[in-house]
């Protein structure tokens, strides 16, 4: 006789889970493995899409130091005539371009 204590616990699923679960039970078993690894799916994916990230954000970051880079060495080679232009003097641009180009 089986009595509730030896009934095999429901395994507790969110919503997400249950949605991929409803999912998976009208799927071929080939076409959907989303709960063998959870809501986010394997371990090494999610690794390589954290690497990824990491590494958009570091190109992205590179590009924008070479862009002030860029700017200020622009700035320095500027006439007067052209500062006055667009509203610094030659000094507002020395301070520009002595700056350091992670700050802004």
């Amino acid at each position: 006789m089986t009595t509730l204590a030896h009934a095999p616990a429901a395994p507790i699923r969110s919503k997400t889970q249950a949605a991929c679960a409803a999912h998976c039970d009208r799927a071929p078993p080939s076409a959907c493995d989303c709960l063998a690894f959870g809501e986010s799916g394997p371990p090494a994916a999610r690794d390589a899409q954290h690497q990824a990230t990491l590494l958009r954000r570091l190109f992205a970051m590179i590009r924008l130091w070479r862009l002030r880079a860029e700017e200020r060495r622009e700035l320095l080679g500027m006439p007067d005539t052209e500062l006055r232009d667009i509203g610094i003097s030659r000094s507002e641009a020395r301070h520009a371009a002595r700056k350091p180009v992670w700050r802004a």
